[in-house]
């Protein structure tokens, strides 16, 4: 199940498909760099040192593996199996700089912003802020960056801003990420109340850790 929350509370409730129809959904606009795929700016005598060093990590990889016990494989197919519980908020009336100073006491870029009753209202990303266009030019004046620093969260907040139910399936998550461009989505109960956040970053290390992602199950 998807929400959607903004200011006025939850404006949608529903499949990802109808979420996919609201107005008020939107896309992350990213650098032109970031759509390049990396292979691109790899040279061929590069690529060809790393393939020899991946087959290497390959052979190392299975020799370990034989003197290793077998694990039962654990599906891991819903958001509750993957996120993160001990959720990090801002407030809406909080500064800028007061927020990335809270952010980056516990070295995250993102948070669910929650109203003064807690309400989720928006999602603050500051790899967003930080693109050409968010943030202030470079060669703009200290005073115009200490006024940006200055906005209240709520005035650059992404808003409205989607949610999942901890029951949903990972990769209509994955699906709604790769929708949006954004880098993470707020976990909420039924009621609408914020209880986990999940990161791509979660899952890519349900790929990469044991017990492994199951998307197939």
């Amino acid at each position: 199940m998807f929400s959607l929350f903004g200011t006025q509370g939850r404006l949608f409730s529903g499949s990802l498909e109808e979420l996919r129809g609201v107005p008020g959904l939107r896309r992350v606009r990213r650098p032109a760099a970031d759509a390049r795929d990396f292979r691109d700016s790899v040279h061929p005598d590069a690529a060809a040192a790393e393939s020899g060093t991946d087959r290497h990590r390959q052979a190392l990889a299975a020799y370990a593996q034989t003197r290793q016990p077998v694990h039962a494989r654990q599906p891991l197919t819903q958001v509750q199996d993957l996120m993160a519980r001990a959720v990090l908020s801002v407030t809406a009336h909080a500064t800028l700089a007061a927020a990335w100073q809270t952010l980056g006491e516990r070295g995250f870029s993102q948070a669910p912003v929650v109203d003064g009753v807690g309400q989720l209202v928006g999602l603050l990303s500051f790899p967003h802020l930080l693109r050409p266009g968010q943030r202030p030019a470079a060669e703009l004046a200290l005073s115009a960056v200490g006024d940006w620093m200055a906005q209240r969260v709520q005035e650059v907040m992404w808003t409205p801003v989607p949610a999942v139910e901890p029951q949903t399936d990972v990769r209509r998550v994955a699906r709604l990420l790769l929708d949006t461009g954004l880098q993470g989505l707020p976990v909420t109960d039924p009621a609408g109340a914020l209880c986990g956040f999940i990161a791509r970053s979660d899952l890519v290390r349900a790929v990469a850790n044991d017990p492994p992602l199951d998307v197939w199950s």
